[in-house]
């Protein structure tokens, strides 16, 4: 078989443009700008530049597979790119959830997923029932439980076996994972080493029972939604996948048995090209990691992925935004070449998701598959200079966090030392910063928000429970699960419940650029408290200005102008509206802070202030 590099090239008659002559163009058209501005920094700490050429690939030994050989960095799927469209269904009522199971598959789901509630389904009876009608050879089933008891396995086999079908054809997942236990409680079920032996029991009846069901589960959206990088992300799933291998192969099993029971479940965020990256770096990487187990043969499988969208920017506030990014992250596992995909609905996070926005979730994978073809090409971006790079980064700096867990003992000693959290807890940290800092956008929420909604009338009452354990039960702290919009979120549902909207005036003077350009910084700046703004009357004079913030009973006055003219206006405002209300000015004069802080102005706002920080002070001082 020829390889990749050896097909005939598209063009080749043209002449090839040299490195140095894109380069010389380049800075031709910067016109003594800084090379370095275009360049692109990940927050994970990547550099790319901004282009490559095929040069750039060289190095890149991959690049010489195709799709389904080793080491499938191109996925598993030869000839097309199809995946599993996947919703899952809450248990509470077996004969309900099976109807729905029927619904959503005639709606165009192609395998459900029942979230099974504690002991629901106790007998093969119940089993029966809820998969009544579901074609087991044809569609895949998977079962999502919190628990270690792999009971459903008996249950499932047995049912095979009444209804007289091929277990080689009968295709799911069950997600065991005492590991995403313990990331997310800081306990295992029982203790490591028993947690392991039932693993083990698992994987030999599904071996001789249930061949091609996936049971032994690697949840990496636990560090993605607790704030994790790509990096981590990655890293830590390998080392958690190879804790299980490295687990049970020490129990007697072979790698052969274990690798095609296994399960990876990733977050897909808006990142739209290192999520592609990521998965096709993580296939690279969880390929070199099983071959060093022995896996091998003719019949190797490559890391079977479930994606699901990303809850980390999913906001309550503006909420169909949300639409937005889970189509992005949808797309993103698609060309990543995800196995299955769940697609969470955009009002999931008000803890009420609707039939409405369940259907538009299931129907964001339909349409990129009817319609935009994307299960057509497998992996279509292969041999973008770009998107092989990113993989390629992406693989390389994942593998070295993931060598140094390795090197530590593995994850479970990296997670009760506190290296894992510590991680995690520190990226997480640095974007929540610039997300206060408006850095980082989140739109709809430090950016552009929509003052005129209300959204306390359709979030859940109930609380989550939490089993209550104190600090001698843990074996370590556990991940915390946060959104990138929760602190402004509650800043604002805090202004929700108000018994009066504060209002901020916006008191415009002077420059007319500068009155603008601060103007419009302080009406988001507000805004994103859910503050109700106000501004002057156009080219009218100060003191008219003064009398209609006062006319509206303002309770902040933001004056707008140039560093120069609040130095000689600002102390005369603050002299009519001292103990009026809330003086703030746009902006940091340095030059002037001291006399400006002389005249009573205590409070700046200014693109370095900390939104969060500051609008909770303006609440505390306006009794909020």
């Amino acid at each position: 078989m020829e390889s990749n590099q050896e097909r005939p090239k598209l063009f080749s008659e043209f002449p090839p443009v040299k490195t140095e002559e894109w380069e010389k163009k380049i800075l031709e058209d910067l016109k003594g700008a800084d090379y370095n501005s275009l360049l692109w920094k990940t927050s994970d700490g990547l550099i790319f530049r901004p282009y490559y050429r095929r040069e750039d690939l060289a190095d890149l030994q991959y690049l010489e597979s195709f799709p389904g050989q080793y080491p499938f960095t191109r996925g598993d799927r030869i000839l097309n790119n199809k995946w599993e469209i996947r919703q899952d269904i809450p248990v509470k009522s077996v004969s309900e959830a099976n109807k729905k199971a029927h619904d959503l598959l005639e709606k165009g789901i192609t395998a459900p997923g029942f979230v099974l509630d504690g002991n629901i389904i106790k007998t093969a009876d119940h089993l029966e029932e809820l998969l009544a009608g579901i074609e087991l050879q044809r569609i895949p089933v998977h079962f999502t439980i919190n628990s270690n008891d792999f009971s459903l396995l008996y249950l499932l086999s047995a049912l095979v076996q009444k209804w007289e079908l091929n277990p080689d054809l009968v295709r799911g997942s069950l997600n065991l994972d005492p590991l995403g236990h313990l990331f997310q409680t800081g306990k295992f079920f029982e203790d490591r080493e028993n947690d392991m032996l039932i693993l083990k029991k698992a994987v030999e009846f599904t071996a001789s029972h249930l061949p091609v069901f996936k049971i032994l589960s690697v949840n990496a959206g636990i560090f993605h939604n607790a704030g994790a990088s790509i990096i981590q992300e990655l890293a830590f799933a390998l080392a958690a996948g190879t804790e299980y291998l490295s687990a049970l192969t020490d129990l007697g099993l072979h790698g052969n048995e274990i690798v095609p029971r296994m399960m990876f479940h990733f977050s897909s965020a808006t990142g739209y090209f290192a999520e592609i990256a990521k998965l096709r770096a993580a296939r690279l990487l969880w390929s070199v990691i099983t071959h060093s187990f022995g896996y091998s043969g003719t019949g190797i499988s490559p890391m079977y992925i479930h994606s699901s969208t990303s809850e980390w920017k999913t906001t309550i506030f503006d909420p169909y935004n949300n639409i937005l990014r889970g189509t992005t992250g949808t797309m993103s596992a698609i060309l990543g070449g995800a196995d299955s995909i769940t697609v969470t609905p955009f009002d999931q996070a008000t803890g009420n998701p609707g039939e409405f926005s369940e259907r538009l979730a299931r129907n964001i994978q339909i349409i990129l598959k009817e319609e935009a073809y994307l299960d057509k090409v497998a992996d279509p971006g292969a041999g973008s200079y770009y998107i092989e790079n990113l993989t390629d980064k992406i693989a390389e700096s994942a593998w070295q966090l993931f060598q140094e867990i390795e090197k530590n003992k593995g994850i479970i000693h990296a997670f009760k030392k506190g290296f894992i959290q510590n991680s995690v807890e520190k990226y997480s940290r640095k974007r929540l910063s610039d997300i206060a800092q408006r850095k980082e956008i989140v739109l709809g929420i430090n950016h552009y928000p929509d003052l005129n909604e209300r959204v306390s009338w359709r979030l859940s009452q109930a609380e989550p429970a939490v089993p209550s354990v104190s600090e001698q039960e843990l074996f370590a702290k556990p991940l915390k699960k946060i959104r990138a919009a929760a602190e402004f979120e509650n800043i604002r549902l805090r202004t929700e419940k108000a018994a009066k909207r504060p209002v901020v005036f916006l008191l415009t003077f002077g420059n007319p650029v500068m009155r603008r350009i601060r103007a419009g910084f302080s009406a988001g700046f507000f805004a994103c408290g859910g503050f109700s703004v106000a501004v002057n009357t156009e080219n009218i004079k100060i003191e008219e200005g003064i009398k209609e913030a006062q006319n509206l009973s303002a309770d902040i006055v933001v004056m707008c102008s140039s560093d120069e003219e609040y130095t000689e206006t600002g102390p005369m405002v603050a002299k009519k509206l001292k103990g009026k209300t809330i003086i703030v000015i746009a902006g940091y004069p340095e030059q002037s802070i001291e006399h400006l802080k002389t005249a009573g102005i205590e409070h700046f706002i200014h693109t370095g202030s900390n939104i969060i920080e500051e609008l909770r002070k303006f609440q505390e001082l306006l009794k909020i």
